[in-house]
């Protein structure tokens, strides 16, 4: 029974030890902070693109109201970013 139950520890200390990523980062479940080549990796690192080109649609929208600085595009960047929250998909 002991070589049994120590057989048993010993190899999930090892499975765990290989584990190269947390299975929260594995199934895309994890927080920031994972590991390059996990899913949370890849799915933080496409949400940071795409809040990243949602900006610079935003910003060659206004220029079109304005140069940046003058009240038109300052007007226009405040509606864009108060109107984020309501295009982003629910979960």
């Amino acid at each position: 029974m002991r070589i049994t139950l120590f057989t048993w520890v010993l190899a999930s200390v090892l499975i765990s030890g290989c584990a190269g990523h947390s299975i929260d980062c594995t199934m895309g479940v994890g927080h920031n902070g994972c590991l390059p080549g996990t899913k949370e990796y890849d799915e933080m690192e496409q949400k940071q693109l795409d809040t990243k080109t949602a900006a610079e649609i935003d910003d060659a929208r206004c220029q079109a109201y304005g140069a940046r600085g003058t009240p038109r595009y300052v007007e226009c960047r405040r509606r864009a970013t108060e109107d984020q929250p309501l295009l982003k998909p629910s979960h």
